[in-house]
């Protein structure tokens, strides 16, 4: 898929959220595939996991995670609520 393909833009800046989730959240792998975007409060800046043992905690973003996640949403408004790690029916990451 071409990189100027919005499909491909939107993959890139979610795996980009992804990324500051796991690394300046300080969130598990685990955590970030089972989160939904339900469970992201980008008002508040915080978002809520599930950890081991299902035990939930929130965690607050930074401000980066924070506009990354607002540029995704804004892109995936019309789709409806959905799985963040999910993978497609390819068995790739959507």
């Amino acid at each position: 898929m071409n990189a100027e393909h919005p499909q491909a833009r939107a993959t890139a800046l979610r795996d980009r959220a992804i990324l500051e989730l796991l690394y300046a959240g300080g969130l598990r792998v685990s955590e970030v595939t089972t989160l939904s975007t339900g469970d992201l409060a980008l008002d508040l800046g915080r978002v809520q996991v599930r950890g081991k043992g299902d035990k939930e905690r929130i965690v607050p973003l930074g401000h980066a995670a924070l506009e990354l996640w607002r540029l995704f949403a804004a892109g995936k408004a019309a789709s409806g609520p959905h799985q963040i790690g999910a993978k497609n029916s390819c068995g790739e990451a959507g």
